[in-house]
C-alpha cells in the first residue's frame, strides 16, 4: 500500500509540472506569431489549409512549422524583425512582422481557390 501511494504521489507531481509547463511555452524575451492559413472555394467558403509550410526568418534566425488540420500555425521567437512565408504547395505567401518580447502577433495567409481546386495568386 505504501508503494502505490509514493506512485501516485510521483503521478501528481508530474503531472502538475508539465501543466505548468504547458501554460507558460515562452522563454524569457520570446513573442509569439500565430494565424491560420486558409483558401476561399467557389462558394466563398472558409477552407483551412493544413499542408502549409510556415517560415520566419531573418538576417540571424531561421525558424520553421507547418498548420494543423484546422490551418493553424505558431511560432515562439525571439524579438526581431522577421519575414514570414506561407508555402502552400507551389505558391508562397509573405507578410512581414516586428515581435517584441511578450508580444502576440497574428498573421493569416489567405490562398484563393480557383474553379481547378488548385491554389492561386
Amino acid at each position: 500500500m505504501r508503494y502505490l501511494r509514493g506512485v501516485a504521489f510521483v503521478i501528481i507531481v508530474l503531472s502538475v509540472a508539465c501543466t505548468s509547463a504547458w501554460a507558460s511555452p515562452l522563454v524569457s524575451g520570446e513573442g509569439i506569431v500565430q494565424g491560420t492559413a486558409y483558401a476561399t472555394g467557389s462558394y466563398s467558403e472558409y477552407i483551412p489549409l493544413w499542408w502549409v509550410t510556415i517560415t520566419a526568418s531573418n538576417e540571424k534566425y531561421n525558424f520553421t512549422t507547418s498548420t494543423d488540420g484546422n490551418g493553424f500555425y505558431v511560432l515562439f521567437l525571439p524579438p526581431g524583425s522577421y519575414k514570414l512565408a506561407a508555402q502552400a504547395s507551389f505558391r508562397i505567401r509573405s507578410k512581414n512582422v516586428t515581435v517584441t518580447s511578450g508580444s502576440v502577433n497574428f498573421v493569416d495567409f489567405d490562398f484563393t481557390w480557383n474553379t481547378h481546386y488548385s491554389i492561386t495568386p
